[in-house]
């Protein structure tokens, strides 16, 4: 089985304590704006048999697409 990890956005309207994000990389590079991919490019990356999907990022209900990609 293969394991996916896919962050489609990196947007979040919470600021909890306990949050990791401020402490990666892309938080210290900028790059938590960075342009969001369509949910179809997603769905094309995991499209295959016996995959494990995490979704991740900052709040993925946030992400338009999200129904398109589960």
């Amino acid at each position: 089985m293969t394991h996916i990890l896919i962050c489609p956005t990196w947007k979040c309207q919470n600021h909890c304590r306990y949050c990791w994000m401020d402490y990666t990389v892309r938080a210290r590079e900028g790059m938590m704006d960075a342009p969001e991919r369509p949910a179809a490019d997603w769905v094309r990356a995991i499209n295959r048999e016996k995959v494990f999907v995490d979704i991740a990022g900052g709040e993925p209900l946030l992400y338009k697409g999200l129904a398109e990609i589960i």
